[in-house]
């Protein structure tokens, strides 16, 4: 049975039934080993781009410290004004820390995603059991989370119903994405300030690009960052 070490290859195939995608060639291809972490850990994943998304990324990172990290991010284009829709998932051993969220890039007061987030609670509320174990957010990353972002621990033998629920919740995101339409004028120019924003508070912020800075220097970890998750 498929388990949530397979999350990204599960999901990549979810979207990729949906949408073409193309894939990118990286500044700084992967897989890549850190030197600076003496061969210890492995990056690799799968990056796209499509005639939507700025970014479809499925990334997956192992230490010799855990079983390894499951990162999913989407970055609809600029000119569709949509959320983004990001996952952190930490496998070490029995144990899971899953970070789950669908939010706004930039100024989320300029929407009324009531409708949206209502349907995301009713789908994660048919999985009690999974958000039963809330983990803190903290710094200041946490201001870029939506009402309904869930960080959770979870222990392996919830892993089908976790997929479900990802599943689910991915195919709710999807759906909108298909549904979209772009923006032109006034509006196209605010989404696109919305977008620089938003890679400007992740790349300031965001723990992953502070590990990636760890891994590969302040200014490679960042380019590394920018690169795969904003194309820049």
């Amino acid at each position: 049975m498929p388990g949530l070490e397979d999350l990204d290859s599960l999901l990549l195939e979810e979207v990729q039934k949906r949408f073409p995608l193309t894939g990118v060639t990286l500044k700084h291809p992967l897989p890549e080993r850190p030197f600076r972490m003496l061969g210890l850990v492995h990056i690799d994943g799968n990056i796209f781009t499509s005639e939507k998304f700025a970014r479809v990324l499925f990334l997956k990172t192992t230490a010799a410290f855990v079983r390894g990290v499951r990162s999913i991010f989407l970055n609809p284009r600029p000119d569709l004004d949509l959320p983004v829709f990001s996952s952190e998932l930490i496998l070490k051993g029995d144990k899971r820390l899953m970070l789950l969220d669908i939010h706004r890039m930039g100024d989320a007061s300029r929407h009324d995603d009531t409708g949206l987030y209502r349907r995301v609670d009713s789908i994660l509320n048919t999985y009690p059991d999974l958000f039963s174990t809330p983990k803190p957010l903290r710094g200041e990353i946490n201001r870029i989370f939506s009402p309904a972002v869930r960080y959770v621990e979870l222990s392996r033998d919830q892993d089908e119903q976790a997929l479900r629920c990802y599943r689910e919740y991915l195919d709710l995101y999807l759906t909108m994405v298909e549904n979209a339409l772009p923006l032109t004028g006034d509006d196209l120019d605010t989404a696109r300030k919305n977008f620089e924003a938003y890679m400007n508070t992740i790349a300031d912020f965001d723990p992953g690009v502070k590990v990636y800075q760890m891994f590969f220097g302040k200014k490679g970890g960042l380019e590394r960052a920018l690169d795969m998750f904003f194309g820049r």
